[in-house]
């Protein structure tokens, strides 16, 4: 037995009630006023859900954009260090380093070169000029057994990096400077474009 069976539905016992029909009293369908109160809410629903996804979107989008700028000022902030850094380092090559690393390229350019000559003929006298500025390292060179005479003459009218190489009427041009000094001026170009970035960010 349920609840319903006991008690009694005053709605359907009360003079003048329509079982079939629901309707109010004053003609308005109770059927329909369900339906558009539920298309109502389920619209504001919706449109509740749109919002609050606009709204998560642009914070995420947000989120998003400040952590590319952190992550980019961190980025620079790190390199400009490293550069900055690195700075001395390529004065010290560009001062020190290279210009030894001159004298000994040359030499062995000089040593290759006097050993062809060896290999080629037998007996010749052969003049060695370089630039004033290479004269004391390679005056070893003499004393080397290439199996001829060797002599080192100072040439005011070489450069840094040049040496002639004079035997039998022929002369070869042994030419460092210009390639060392385009190393050079871009390891000083590279150093100086470091400092301006670092000074102006």
């Amino acid at each position: 037995m349920t609840l319903r069976s006991v008690l009694e539905d005053f709605a359907r016992t009360r003079p003048g009630a329509r079982d079939a029909d629901p309707v109010a009293a004053d003609g308005v369908d109770v059927e329909q006023l369900r339906l558009e109160s539920f298309d109502q809410g389920y619209r504001a629903g919706w449109d509740d859900a749109l919002k609050a996804q606009n709204e998560d979107g642009k914070r995420i989008a947000g989120d998003l954009a400040q952590n590319l700028q952190d992550l980019s000022f961190t980025y620079h902030e790190a390199y400009s260090h490293v550069l900055k850094a690195m700075t001395p380092l390529l004065n010290e090559i560009a001062t020190v380093l290279l210009p030894g690393l001159e004298q000994e390229a040359l030499r062995l350019h000089l040593v290759a070169q006097l050993q062809d000559i060896a290999r080629e003929g037998d007996g010749l006298a052969v003049d060695l000029a370089v630039a004033p500025v290479h004269a004391e390292a390679l005056a070893p060179l003499v004393d080397e057994p290439f199996g001829f005479p060797l002599r080192l003459i100072e040439d005011d009218s070489l450069a840094d990096g040049q040496a002639d190489i004079r035997f039998a009427g022929d002369e070869r041009r042994i030419d460092l400077g210009e390639v060392l000094q385009g190393v050079k001026d871009a390891v000083q170009g590279f150093a100086y474009d470091t400092r301006r970035k670092t000074a102006h960010g």
